[in-house]
């Protein structure tokens, strides 16, 4: 057990509230719903059961109507009075599309505070068109980028009270060529934000990329930290769950 007192399922158990990639997790039993001032918001399929739309899931309000849609690999933490931080790695951005650098988008919003959509197949088919990572109605309560396509390992971002009070997030980001640069390979990052110093650390993940795994059918899902011992643990589709070494770069063992 590397020195620690835990069994592998308390280890695993972190993972519980760590958010995953859409859509596959935004439904039962990974998807705990947003609580509101009048109800709960929750995250399915914006077409008809019968008719799901491949790929999106729409935040729909107690009063029925969607307010916001999430694309493949979007991913939403709940924090609290409403308030719902989103992410995502881009290389045409949701907040910037005519930047080509590769970045992890964050945008904060206020789910008590969205329009409802009018039309939702009509947000559907312009959420592709437009290649957003999240779409909706008004403006953000907060967004900011993260450029992944810089050397230096660490940045500093100015964090809003709602994500400052959540305190550290660990997450996700792979950076997947387009198909055209067949020279490329795909890597992966943990980032580690530190909301009340604005400290954004960026790890390389030694042990994952496309020549090690293949990235099309195994990639990266959720990571969480487990607060008694302060290990990171991560799980990926097809790869199952693991623990990663005091660097935090490379897999100390598989749980």
């Amino acid at each position: 057990m590397d020195g620690y007192p835990y069994e592998d399922a308390d280890l695993c158990a972190a993972l519980r509230e760590a958010p995953g990639p859409c859509p596959w997790y935004f439904g039962a039993p990974y998807w705990p719903g947003v609580p509101l001032a009048r109800g709960t918001a929750w995250w399915r399929s914006p077409g008809e059961p019968e008719r799901p739309v491949g790929g999106l899931s729409a935040l729909w309000l107690p009063s029925g109507k969607a307010a916001a849609l999430l694309n493949f690999h979007g991913y939403a933490l709940p924090l609290g009075d409403g308030k719902l931080l989103t992410w995502c790695t881009r290389r045409d951005g949701t907040l910037d599309p005519a930047a080509p650098e590769w970045a992890v988008e964050l945008v904060l919003l206020d789910v008590d505070r969205l329009v409802p959509f009018g039309d939702v197949d009509a947000e559907c088919a312009a959420i592709v068109r437009l290649g957003q990572f999240c779409r909706f109605a008004g403006e953000p309560e907060w967004s900011a980028r993260i450029p992944m396509d810089h050397p230096e390992v660490s940045c500093s971002i100015s964090f809003p009270p709602p994500v400052k009070a959540h305190g550290e997030i660990v997450l996700w980001s792979v950076i997947t060529p387009p198909a055209e640069a067949c020279e490329a390979r795909t890597s992966a990052y943990l980032l580690v934000l530190d909301p009340a110093s604005g400290n954004v650390r960026r790890i390389e993940q030694r042990w994952y990329s496309s020549e090690t795994h293949d990235t099309t059918h195994q990639w990266l899902a959720r990571v969480a930290r487990h607060k008694p011992t302060g290990r990171v643990v991560e799980e990926g589709v097809r790869i199952g769950c693991f623990l990663l070494d005091d660097n935090l770069s490379d897999v100390a063992r598989q749980l």
